[in-house]
């Protein structure tokens, strides 16, 4: 049965909103009921063309409502749709064959429930105002008027009939309004709860949130503090005694240069690291920043121009996770340093911009006019292969353009908070 609720791919029946199912299952039942009783209709000889007519249209009717109410929006004016075109349809046909006789007012029960229950509490009386008036319509017409119709006249008493209906529409629709309404209620009462257990959680989330931006600049004033003191020391040290070398002999004199470089990584590192748990550096404008400062500090010495196309403005309203803010940073050095180291460029650009903010992307590209490279050649070069491990850390995209002659362009894809 499923397959008959799945008529278009993005249909909402698919992610089974209920209202939307059970009206369907209500309308497959009318198409496949009505169905088969117009074929007896229609075989049957003795039956007036105008019932065989007013039966179709009603089958019609409810088929192309089948199709259109795909979505829950649709529900409503698809429901008072069928409702009023039955009802018109209903009636014509009961002035046909039988008056305030005929066994077919049973469809004004079933039409009224369909209204009070998918169209909403005031269609619902509507229609069953709608219905009383026709009752009362009919009963004048055959006692006042003395209208007699095919299957009326002498079977049922035309009184008994007329209030029995009357009563019947009326009790249906007051116990149907007062579920309606207390559905409402219900439903109201569970929005309130719901309601109450987002703010909880939300309070919660913030709780969390600032508990942790207090350990993060705990942990970068205390790294600052201790680690990035002593890395300093080490530094220091290494380049006193580089000065006193000028009678050590020469692997000593490289054990020290090895000891100054690694310690002077080692610092810069600490740095990023210190800097991207900081939370007063989170924004996204923040992150452009720092990697704007080393370009400009870094390039500057192989004299090769540095621009950034970012508006700080607009990315400070972005936030991101201290792991991909590192990330980031290190992706951006690694494509900078190469580019100065390799290129061969005169050129570096930095642009950020957003590439989906309905699921909050960001795109960031460093482009660089130098010689280009073969990416066969360097597949499996380290450097790259870290870039791409970082980024896959962070559930990020990092793609790297470049051709012979034509420059490189390594671009980032990432998620950011909003």
């Amino acid at each position: 049965m499923s397959v008959l609720f799945d008529v278009w791919p993005n249909s909402e029946r698919r992610r089974g909103e209920p209202r939307l199912l059970v009206f369907s299952f209500l309308l497959f039942f009318c198409i496949v009921a009505i169905g088969i009783t117009n074929v007896f209709f229609i075989i049957d000889p003795k039956t007036p063309l105008i019932v065989n007519v007013s039966n179709n249209l009603v089958w019609l009717v409810i088929v192309a409502s089948y199709f259109y109410c795909t979505k829950e929006s649709r529900l409503k004016r698809t429901s008072n749709f069928i409702v009023s075109v039955s009802i018109i349809v209903l009636f014509l046909s009961i002035l046909e064959t039988g008056g305030i006789c005929s066994s077919d007012n049973v469809w004004c029960f079933f039409l009224i429930c369909t209204a009070f229950l998918f169209s909403g509490v005031t269609s619902g009386v509507f229609f069953t105002l709608v219905s009383v008036l026709f009752f009362s319509f009919l009963y004048l017409a055959e006692k006042v008027l003395d209208l007699k119709y095919i299957a009326s006249s002498s079977v049922l008493d035309v009184d008994y009939v007329f209030l029995t209906n009357t009563c019947a529409v009326v009790l249906m629709a007051l116990l149907l309004l007062g579920f309606v309404k207390t559905l409402e209620r219900v439903q109201k009462k569970n929005e309130m709860l719901v309601s109450h257990k987002l703010n909880e959680l939300n309070m919660m989330l913030e709780r969390r949130d600032r508990e942790v931006e207090t350990i993060r600049s705990k942990l970068a004033r205390d790294f600052h503090d201790h680690t990035g003191s002593k890395l300093a020391s080490i530094m220091l040290v290494s380049e006193i005694l580089k000065n006193k070398v000028d009678n050590l002999p020469v692997d000593v004199v490289e054990q020290i240069d090895s000891i100054a470089k690694n310690s002077n990584d080692l610092y810069s590192h600490t740095r990023d690291f210190i800097w991207s748990i900081n939370s007063k550096n989170s924004s996204l404008d923040e992150v452009v920043l720092h990697i704007v400062d080393f370009a400009n500090n870094f390039l500057a010495p192989f004299q090769i121009d540095f621009n950034a196309d970012c508006d700080l403005v607009y990315l400070e309203k972005f936030k991101l996770q201290a792991e991909t803010i590192m990330q980031i940073v290190l992706i951006c050095k690694e494509s900078i340093t190469n580019a100065a180291k390799y290129a061969r460029c005169t050129e570096v650009k930095m642009i950020c911009e957003a590439s989906n903010l309905e699921s909050l992307q960001f795109k960031l590209q460093i482009l660089d006019n130098g010689i280009g490279f073969d990416m066969h050649k360097l597949r499996n070069n380290r450097g790259i292969g870290n870039m791409h491990q970082r980024a896959i850390e962070i559930g990020s995209e990092l793609t790297i353009t470049t051709e012979i002659g034509r420059g490189t362009s390594v671009n980032l894809n990432f998620n950011v908070i909003n």
